[in-house]
């Protein structure tokens, strides 16, 4: 079902900036060199309510050039996660952005909050939800197949870029960090198998991948049309899917969890990615 036309919010990047760094009103989520990610509390700049603000860094002069002269990265953001969000889909209502200038070379992107969600990856390093992981998955996999059907793909469907609300008995998904994001007017198939590599891959990562084999892959393959699932092979995307978890998937689980640990056990687990790599690569030169 097709949503009204947004109506963009008055947005100041200079006063969204300094409530980013020095106010009080900013939950940051997410820092680094290419961007900050946090929940800002709208009432500060003159809005009802929590905003989802992603502030796209100053990353050297050629890529501020490249910004300049073509397309910034909130502008693609903005258009993408828009044309998305009129079409139905399950993603956050884009509200404004602004681009670099020569007086202000960050540029942002400013979207509403799903209320009461949590990412899927927090949810299962937590084993949140465990006893319902059947009902989980199976409702994931036919808001991903409607997804698909609809023309869209993520290409970076990491499990923390899915949203997850709980509603009675169901559950209700919202995907974000839709930078990479594409909309086609008919199905994608090589999009979709991208898709459903990355969702095999978090399997992998928070050890329920035989889960999302026997539930999540079957439930996918009912809602889609005869002619579309005979195109999605399912052993070749675990085989690949496990070649990449191997590859470099572990390496940046490693990454990931070093954050949550004493630093005594990701140091352990700093020198265990070490030898990991050299494993790697003696590997691939033999």
């Amino acid at each position: 079902m097709r949503r009204r036309k947004l109506e963009r919010i008055s947005l100041h990047p200079e006063e969204l900036d300094f409530h980013m760094e020095h106010g009080e009103s900013f939950l940051r989520k997410k820092d680094d060199r290419a961007s900050t990610v946090g929940i800002l509390n709208g009432t500060c700049i003159g809005y009802d309510g929590p905003l989802l603000v992603k502030r796209f860094n100053y990353r050297g002069r050629v890529d501020f050039l490249k910004q300049l002269l073509y397309r910034s990265r909130a502008k693609n953001l903005w258009q993408k996660n828009t044309a998305l969000y009129e079409k139905g889909l399950p993603v956050p209502e884009p509200l404004d952005y602004s681009e670099p200038s020569l007086n202000q070379k960050l540029s942002f992107f400013v979207s509403s909050v799903v209320h009461d969600s949590e990412n899927l990856g927090f949810l299962c390093r937590r084993r949140v939800y465990e006893e319902e992981y059947e009902t989980l998955f199976r409702q994931l996999a036919g808001t991903l197949a409607q997804w698909h059907l609809a023309g869209a793909v993520h290409n970076d469907l990491k499990w923390f870029n899915i949203l997850v609300q709980k509603n009675g008995p169901d559950f209700l998904f919202s995907f974000v960090d839709l930078d990479r994001a594409e909309l086609h007017p008919s199905p994608s198939i090589q999009g979709m198998i991208k898709d459903l590599r990355r969702i095999y891959r978090g399997g992998k990562e928070f050890m329920v991948e035989k889960l999302i084999e026997t539930t999540f892959f079957p439930a996918y393959l009912s809602c889609l049309p005869e002619e579309i699932g005979k195109q999605i092979h399912v052993e070749a995307i675990f085989r690949i899917a496990s070649q990449e978890w191997r590859d470099k998937g572990r390496l940046l689980y490693l990454e990931n969890e070093s954050r949550y640990q004493s630093p005594v056990k990701s140091g352990l687990e700093l020198v265990f990615k070490k030898i990991l790599k050299t494993a790697t690569f003696k590997n691939n030169q033999g």
